[in-house]
């Protein structure tokens, strides 16, 4: 943000004069804005004294009203002043005209301030903070429409990503086709896979037309991301046999790729995927090793059962929450001698479990199997459930678990 306010050339030599006038010393903040001040000749107290003094950060809401000729936009800081200060922010607007976007440069630096800009026709959309600099949170309510063009390539890949988010909750399913079906041809992969991730709010006469490039994506896309996301859609949303696409992305030269592909096969051929699972067990990494122990786990043969407990007790702090999930997976189809043993042995691993998100994730691993396992099972499990809640004191785990 201090880049933003001074501009590239003062930044780089305000920082190149501040590491080297002051090498090897001790140094505070102000050190810091006395470099900058020096290069751009300008008093940064108000930003210093904004960003890194004072606490909170700025609530801002925008408000418009476009005319014909006119565009007005109503900006306000609504922040609690008691607690965080009014902030002065140098900001740009964006206005689109027959697809075409003009800067305007502004400042905020009262509670609420009302701009007025003059254009050549009626505009098609208005961006605030078009490079999404500021580190605030912003309320801007915008029509559909407006979203519908917001998706245009040529504007910042955060705001086609917002335009798809508001987009793919719309109550009509047309509109929800129209965004998904225009962010499957971004070129942006992120904004890619999550129209692939919203696939299911497609009008159904849609979903036709685009599922050949689906697949294509698949075999073709250069982005790991994005043929993971597409074969998560397939196995989801896709009726048919897809054994052959994913036994050939098992051998895909991504981990995540590999290990979505693997998990789809076991949703249609589970033997097939288990027998795969067994040739891959030696040579797995990461995300297909995981893919390749839950495989195992939910095919649940007894003669896996040392490889799943062994996989468990010794996972590391991050693996705790999945190495669970393939316990439980693998115990509730085990008999209750055996099955009870291994979930008092879970228990103590995830109390010794130190991350405090890591348990949050295994206790809703287990309170999804409480809720989808036979009786005795469940029952078993939610007595040990319950004494890991007596017994945990993080005041941010129970939170999360309410």
């Amino acid at each position: 943000m201090l880049r933003y306010a001074i501009g590239d050339l003062a930044f780089f030599e305000g920082l190149q004069s501040y590491l080297t006038n002051y090498a090897n010393q001790a140094v505070e903040v102000h050190h810091l804005r006395l470099a900058m001040e020096h290069v751009s000749g300008q008093d940064l107290n108000w930003f210093f004294n904004q960003w890194f003094l004072a606490s909170g950060h700025p609530l801002i809401k925008v408000e418009q009203k476009i005319e014909e000729t006119t565009v007005r936009l109503i900006i306000s800081q609504n922040q609690s002043l008691e607690t965080t200060p009014l902030y002065k922010l140098p900001v740009a607007v964006d206005i689109y005209i027959n697809g075409k976007g003009q800067r305007h440069l502004i400042e905020l630096h009262k509670q609420e301030q009302e701009f007025v800009f003059k254009t050549s026709s009626k505009a098609d959309l208005v961006i605030f903070d078009p490079d999404h600099y500021l580190l605030a949170e912003v309320e801007y309510p915008k029509s559909t429409d407006q979203f519908l063009f917001q998706l245009n390539p040529d504007l910042h890949y955060y705001d086609r990503q917002e335009a798809l988010d508001s987009l793919i909750m719309h109550s009509d399913d047309r509109i929800r086709s129209q965004a998904i079906e225009t962010a499957l041809h971004d070129p942006f992969w992120a904004v890619k896979a999550r129209a692939l991730k919203a696939y299911n709010n497609i009008h159904p006469s849609k979903k036709a037309s685009i599922n050949s490039e689906i697949l294509k994506l698949v075999k073709e896309h250069p982005k790991s991301d994005v043929r993971a996301a597409a074969i998560n859609c397939i196995s989801q949303h896709f009726e048919g046999d897809f054994g052959k696409t994913y036994i050939t992305a098992i051998a895909d030269r991504s981990y995540v790729v590999a290990g979505a592909a693997l998990t789809a096969l076991a949703q249609e051929n589970m033997t097939t995927a288990y027998h795969i699972a067994q040739d891959q067990l030696e040579s797995a990494h990461k995300e297909l090793k995981d893919a390749v122990l839950y495989t195992i786990a939910k095919q649940a043969n007894s003669f896996d059962a040392v490889l799943i407990q062994k996989e468990f007790l010794y996972a590391k702090d991050r693996e705790v929450a999945a190495r669970t999930n393939n316990l439980l997976a693998f115990m509730r189809k085990q008999k209750a001698p055996i099955y009870t043993k291994a979930i008092d042995a879970m228990k103590l691993k995830i109390q010794q479990c130190k991350p405090w998100y890591v348990r949050v994730r295994a206790y809703r691993v287990i309170q999804g199997y409480i809720q989808s396992s036979e009786s005795e099972f469940a029952e078993k499990l939610q007595q040990v459930y319950r004494s890991l809640l007596e017994k945990e004191k993080d005041e941010k785990v129970l939170m999360y678990l309410n």
